[in-house]
């Protein structure tokens, strides 16, 4: 037995670690039952996590703390050792499962988003659930429990506990590497292939900011900058000798679309931000009136310069901008990671759009139409901050690097060592004891981890963890 004094610090510690890995997970589980807006497919993975990591804390952590404070000695028979045994794998290697899927969950959201978010039902979420549950019982409670029939002896001594199937070192590390070793590996592949979505979405995001400020800069230099000689002389040319109506009809005339004009217009609407002018009853009509007012004309005039000033992703691929779109939620959704796209939209003219300001009416037009970025971002270029927070790639590293580092440094030096022992055939041992118990408790530590890696990383998980702690406790 050990000494009085380390079963005291021991028990404290083990005994913290328990509480808040049920306080945690408890939490956890009734944001999911109190608040509709979690109750969503992808959170079903969490919750199940959650609970697996709630029975880790209640029963697994429990009966091993006891074994190892009374020097490794098991005083309640084998029915209830077995019982254990079995259960302690199976919640493990569904937790180890239920973050597989959580990893496989969140690349196919930013991967494929939009066939994924078709293809992926409540129906299906609960099938895929219900399999990480039903494969880690069958796999445990089979071997554990029916080892000593298969073999035809039960090697455990009387008063210890432990899984007598590790004595066959080919059973044990086919089962290992089966369970974890090909998950942990694809988990590595998938986080990787999110930090390359997260990439390459920071590089669009980036390419927007630039447009952005050179857009600014042109507004600069038309609004300040004089015009140039031959801008000059242009200017002359075409407002000597023509009425006010002539000039505008000409600086209207001086910009020339790809296609025909009226049907440009209209797919120009519904494509570029949305303006006054575009629901103004008058810019629709094909001649203007001689009553028609200065508001009018000035609605008239601003329609024109939306429809000249468009977004070149406009004419993208509408399926491609969806699946942007929704890739970008769904990389949000990684815990700890903020949007990777909140820059404001900018204005660019179109390649399919010839714009020629050379006279002083579409001067004013592009004037009119750059003063509208004014609100959304300063005059000055060089002003402009690329982003408000650091890098969102190297953000999403970050978080990834916590899952996955959390993950590795819980599970895999138990399985190290427990695949060390099944091969060693030295009488002594090949692993000390001390080193085996740390590496097992290490295994429990990652389900106080779990919440706060995954849930409460979540924003609406936050907002109802607070909920839950000022005692409102409606059900939504």
């Amino acid at each position: 037995p050990l000494p009085l004094w380390q079963i005291i610090f021991l028990g404290s510690l083990a005994s913290f670690t328990s509480l808040m890995t049920i306080f945690g997970n408890t939490v956890v589980i009734l944001s999911f039952v109190l608040e509709r807006q979690i109750r969503q497919p992808t959170n079903y993975f969490i919750a199940s996590l959650a609970v697996s990591d709630l029975l880790i804390g209640s029963i697994s952590m429990p009966f091993y703390t006891v074994y190892l404070l009374a020097g490794e000695y098991w005083p309640l028979g084998e029915f209830v050792c077995d019982m254990w045994l079995s259960t302690d794998y199976t919640l493990c290697m569904t937790s180890i499962y239920t973050v597989f899927c959580i990893t496989i969950d969140r690349y196919c959201s930013v991967k494929i988003p939009a066939k994924y978010r078709n293809w992926r039902t409540d129906r299906k979420v609960l099938i895929i659930i219900m399999a990480t549950w039903i494969i880690p019982i069958g796999v445990f409670f089979t071997s554990i429990f029916g080892w000593q029939y298969f073999v035809g002896r039960r090697s455990v001594p009387e008063g210890k506990c432990f899984v007598q199937y590790m004595e066959e070192a080919l059973f044990n590390c086919i089962l290992q590497v089966g369970y974890f070793w090909i998950t942990l590996i694809i988990m590595c592949i998938l986080y990787t292939g999110i930090y390359r979505v997260a990439l390459t979405l920071q590089a669009k995001s980036d390419a927007k900011h630039k447009k952005m400020t050179s857009l600014v800069s042109m507004a600069e230099r038309s609004r300040r900058g004089p015009l140039l000689p031959r801008e000059r002389q242009q200017t002359g040319t075409a407002t000597s000798g023509s009425s006010p109506d002539a000039g505008t009809k000409q600086g209207t005339s001086s910009t020339s679309f790809s296609s025909s004009r009226n049907n440009e217009k209209e797919e120009d609407r519904s494509s570029s931000p949305t303006f006054p002018s575009d629901t103004d009853p008058s810019s629709n009509s094909p001649k203007r009136s001689p009553k028609t007012t200065k508001k009018s004309k000035k609605m008239k005039k601003n329609s024109t310069c939306a429809a000249a000033m468009v977004r070149r992703d406009s004419f993208a691929n509408s399926d491609q901008k969806s699946d942007d779109a929704s890739s970008v939620g769904s990389l949000n959704s990684l815990p700890d990671t903020p949007p990777i796209d909140t820059l404001p939209t900018p204005v660019v003219v179109s390649p399919a759009v010839n714009v020629q300001v050379t006279t002083t009416t579409d001067s004013k037009c592009v004037q009119s139409v750059l003063a509208r970025v004014e609100d959304a971002a300063p005059l000055n270029g060089s002003d402009i901050e690329p982003a408000k927070n650091e890098n969102r790639a190297l953000k999403a590293l970050r978080t990834i690097t916590i899952i996955l580092g959390a993950f590795v440094l819980c599970w895999t030096p138990w399985h190290i060592l427990s695949m060390i022992m099944s091969i060693c055939t030295a009488p002594e041992g090949c692993v000390e004891p001390v080193l085996y118990n740390i590496s097992y408790y290490l295994c429990y530590l990652n389900s106080p981890i779990n919440p706060l890696c995954y849930a409460f990383a979540n924003q609406q998980f936050k907002k109802t963890f607070i909920r839950i702690l000022k005692l409102d406790w409606h059900r939504t």
